[in-house]
């Protein structure tokens, strides 16, 4: 936790309106993005070296939103790992913006000359990996360095400058640090794009004369291209956005107040916005976007169109497929009318019965709806080619001839009497009453419900995995990593460490083997093995058993978890930061390293061991 002065109202208009830049900035962003990734005309070197300037760009802003909304909630370890991420991405954009200075220059240097095209856009690929290589590994050194800093113990770091991530925020811990470790490199590389921008004005200002011809829109080989012209104020219009926004970026933490440069930190946030609307100004690249718009908005008049003829085509074949499906119950009727027996005459008046009660109605509903779905409907039409065919109507003739049999006939009389006979109507009696029994109701319940120790586990698996325990285990986890338990921590080790710790613990252990003390330790042991040290030892084991010491550890949890104890725990951290605690700390050390604190703790212990 952190004590942060209140904001004032021009701050508090910083932090609503600066989360809105960051996501129109994104928007922007991604658009171009896709737009290079779907058109192959933008796929050259220098679309590359845009396309990745625009990503890496697009990366910092991700990472930027997410420190600024969620700073509070983040760990130590995922703060660190922000803060490096967005130094990397927006470094990576950086060196991706001088990238496309110097091969402009390079460009530009060459057709001056009137060195040939083919020879200066020859071997592209081996020049991007160049690029990406200096792009990427560069600010990657960067990172790596900022990382060894911030990991490297704090001894080791004496009078070094160290990022300090997490101490403040999920950025730089003071000015020296910011400065040091992400604007410095920021400075060399929007100096070193001047300098090269500048040598092309010059070039182009001594070409001026003779660039009347090379201007013109000739087909040979030796034209000078007017889309380098245009490249080259691209790239202008972009060094002089970042270089005026970054600079006041840095004058802001040298200049008070901060207020006056929240104008500057909005327009920062709306740099990608800027960008977008850098690279529409050229009349080739909006009639690219227009181009790409009006194919996607073809394709989706196409797809909507196919849609619609597919539900008429699919609501027109529903119709001729109850058409045959009613024809073909009609033949089926008409084929099976065999002479049936007693007891298929006494299950058909059952089954007519079944269709007219009010549930088998509900269920026929139910099963018209589920027939109206596609998937029904192609079963339906599958089975009445089955019964169509030849091999299925020779099985109905056979099966019909097998109803007219006297064999058959002889053994539907035999079902019927076995049915209508008394030990058949016993053995269901007996089912009947077996199924309400006290004993099948017990059964039923044991199986449907769970014994109480699985229900325990569930239960603790549930609490486990709610939010409340998460939420504790997280802020468990930062407080074991927050710097005043670091602090603490560091102290104890120093006091484990320093000559007075180390001349007690040798006391100490003269004393453990003295005489005198094996003495008492041997009637200590003699005492605890008494009875009555035994009973009281059981007593102690109920009582911390007890309701009453479980209530009381839920108040104790309670006030802990509660504001009031948050903000004296805010306010104890606070004062042991301060530098009079701190020099009161200090002189503690000294009088306890005094000869005469020595010499008092001496005298002490003689008299301690002679009222022994």
């Amino acid at each position: 936790m952190y004590c942060f002065e209140k904001p004032s109202e021009v701050q508090t208009w910083k932090v609503y309106l600066a989360p809105i830049g960051m996501i129109m900035s994104i928007l922007c962003l991604t658009f171009l993005i896709l737009l290079h990734f779907s058109t192959k005309k933008l796929l050259n070197l220098q679309g590359y070296c845009f396309l990745c300037y625009s990503i890496s760009l697009l990366l910092a802003y991700v990472g930027f939103f997410v420190s600024f909304k969620y700073s509070k909630q983040m760990n130590n370890m995922h703060c660190v790992f922000n803060a490096l991420f967005s130094q990397f991405t927006l470094h990576a954009a950086f060196f991706w913006l001088s990238v496309m200075c110097f091969d402009i220059w390079r460009v530009i240097r060459s057709s001056v000359k009137l060195i040939p095209l083919a020879v200066i856009l020859e071997k592209d690929k081996q020049k991007f990996l160049l690029y990406a290589s200096f792009a990427f590994g560069c600010p990657l050194v960067i990172v790596l360095v900022t990382l060894l800093m911030q990991s490297l113990p704090n001894k080791a770091t004496k009078g070094l400058i160290v990022p300090g991530f997490g101490e403040e925020s999920c950025w730089f811990a003071g000015e020296l640090a910011q400065f040091l470790y992400f604007y410095l490199a920021i400075a060399t590389l929007i100096a070193l794009s001047l300098c090269i921008l500048g040598h092309v004005t010059y070039m182009l200002r001594q070409a001026e004369p003779g660039m009347g011809c090379c201007l013109r829109k000739s087909k040979g080989p030796r034209a000078f291209n007017r889309k380098h012209l245009s490249l080259f104020r691209q790239r202008l219009m972009i060094f002089v956005l970042m270089a005026i926004c970054w600079s006041a970026e840095v004058l802001s933490l040298w200049i008070p107040p901060k207020d006056a440069w929240v104008v500057t930190d909005l327009l920062n946030t709306l740099q990608g916005v800027f960008v977008f609307i850098i690279f529409l100004l050229s009349k080739q690249k909006r009639q690219l976007v227009k181009e790409r718009l009006h194919k996607i908005f073809k394709k989706t008049k196409k797809t909507l169109q196919k849609t619609n003829s597919n539900t008429e085509s699919t609501a027109g074949s529903t119709e001729q497929s109850q058409r045959e499906m009613a024809n073909a119950l009609w033949d089926t009727s008409v084929l099976r009318r065999p002479e049936r027996s007693l007891a298929r005459k006494e299950s058909s008046e059952k089954r007519a019965q079944q269709e007219r009660s009010p549930a088998r109605k509900e269920s026929s509903e139910k099963g018209v709806q589920q027939e109206g779905s596609l998937a029904r409907k192609e079963s339906s039409e599958k089975r009445v080619q089955r019964e169509r065919s030849p091999t299925r109507r020779e099985t109905s003739q056979k099966g019909v001839q097998r109803e007219k049999s006297p064999a058959k006939k002889e053994s539907n009389e035999k079902g019927v009497q076995r049915e209508k006979s008394p030990a058949k109507k016993e053995s269901s009696e007996k089912g009947v009453q077996r199924e309400k029994s006290p004993a099948r109701k017990e059964s039923r319940e044991k199986g449907e419900f769970l014994s109480r120790k699985e229900r325990s586990k569930e239960k603790g698996v549930q609490r486990e995995k709610s939010p409340a325990r998460k939420e504790s285990s997280k802020k468990r986890v930062q407080r074991e990593r927050s710097p005043a338990r670091r602090e603490t921590s560091q102290k104890g080790v120093q006091r484990e460490k320093s000559p007075a710790k180390k001349e007690s613990s040798e006391k100490g252990v003269q004393r453990e083997k003295s005489p005198a003390r094996k003495e008492s330790s041997e009637k200590g042991v003699q005492q605890e093995g008494s009875l009555a040290r035994k009973e009281s030892s059981e007593k102690g084991v109920q009582r911390e058993g007890r309701l009453a010491r479980k209530e009381s550890s839920k108040k104790r949890v309670q006030r802990e978890r509660s504001p009031a104890t948050k903000e004296s725990s805010e306010k104890r951290v606070q004062r042991e930061r301060s530098p009079a605690r701190k020099e009161s700390s200090e002189k503690r050390v000294q009088r306890e390293k005094s000869p005469a604190r020595k010499e008092s703790s001496e005298k002490r212990v003689q008299r301690e061991r002679v009222q022994r």
